[in-house]
């Protein structure tokens, strides 16, 4: 059943993040299997929302689309949102290529996410792609390959405003991941962001709000980290969380079957625990529109949409598909 959790008594004035699905059978098989919203809140925040949009943030929405405003956000901007219990939505970037990020960011997102952990970048690739994230004002966060604190501070070096650590396990590795990001006293990143000033244009603004804007997104993606997840919640500078369900079922025995029940009771009591402690959470999901819903229903801050390859495949092959079937050509 659906547990509102709202700040209003009034279901016009909730917002997604004021809907928490609790009870639920942990053996569905997907978001979209998550119990239905009896009172409709969900469906009624969208409604409402699609009409406050008449002067939105970043209205780019693709090629060829007007550009009405192209106000910057940064990491301040973007933890605050994410806290707010307003669902904010990004994209995946794997291409090396930067004009593809570029062509993902023109579509209006506000944050992307450049994974480096599984795709080839090399220095001179990632910092090429960082450079024209930034230009647009969107938000790079990006996953490096390991909780290495000199490989984060050449990436934070770059350009990125957020880094991700992929399969942590434990609050010592939370801690770790937390003094790589920030400069003393808070952390141990050494001084020499170039590129992330502009060539030292920037150096006073980017000395004193730095390690503030920094955003620390720690995956949790094994057993272990489901098991240590107070622990490292409670780590000071922890910023966010984003579950890897595919590492998640190897670990737990059922490799890539996420509708296993004890899988999807992992990701629940996730997710249950991040908003118990007020950190925002997201997760790397798959599936259409009704799936997406269905994780925004159970609780999940953030969502990063797809992938730009997937989008391009896919978009490629439908049109294909359409004019073969529309004229029998090839």
């Amino acid at each position: 059943a659906a547990t509102i959790v709202a700040r209003s008594p009034d279901p016009g004035n909730w917002t997604a993040g004021d809907i928490l699905y609790k009870g639920r059978g942990v053996g569905a098989a997907t978001a979209r299997d998550a119990p239905h919203d009896p009172a409709g809140a969900l469906d009624q925040v969208v409604r409402e929302n699609e009409l406050k949009r008449s002067s939105p943030k970043r209205t780019n929405g693709g090629i060829g689309a007007p550009h009405e405003s192209e106000e910057t956000m940064d990491g301040i901007e973007l933890k605050a949102l994410w806290r707010s219990g307003t669902p904010s939505y990004g994209a995946w970037i794997t291409l090396c290529d930067p004009a593809v990020a570029a062509i993902v960011c023109n579509a209006g997102y506000e944050w992307v996410i450049v994974d480096a952990e599984h795709m080839p970048y090399n220095p001179q690739t990632l910092r090429d792609t960082l450079r024209v994230i930034r230009a647009r004002g969107v938000v790079p966060i990006v996953r490096v390959a390991d909780n290495d604190a000199a490989l984060i501070k050449q990436t934070l070096d770059w350009g990125a405003e957020g880094i991700m650590i992929p399969l942590l396990r434990t609050a010592e590795e939370a801690r770790k991941a937390v003094a790589a990001c920030r400069y003393p006293p808070l952390g141990i990143r050494g001084w020499n962001p170039r590129d992330a000033t502009d060539y030292f244009r920037d150096t006073a603004h980017y000395a004193s709000t730095i390690n503030e804007r920094v955003i620390v997104m720690l995956q949790v993606e094994h057993a272990d980290a489901v098991r240590n997840l107070d622990g490292i919640l409670a780590v000071p500078g922890v910023d966010a969380i984003l579950i890897g369900p595919a590492d998640l079922s190897f670990s737990l025995g059922h490799p890539l079957d996420i509708s296993h029940p004890e899988v999807q009771q992992a990701i629940d009591l996730t997710i249950a625990k991040c908003r118990a402690a007020g950190v925002p959470v997201g997760i790397a999901p798959g599936g259409g529109l009704e799936d997406l819903l269905g994780w925004v229903r159970r609780g999940i801050s953030f969502l990063p949409l797809g992938f730009d390859y997937v989008w391009i495949g896919e978009a490629g092959g439908t049109i294909l598909r359409q004019m073969r079937e529309a004229t029998g050509g090839r």
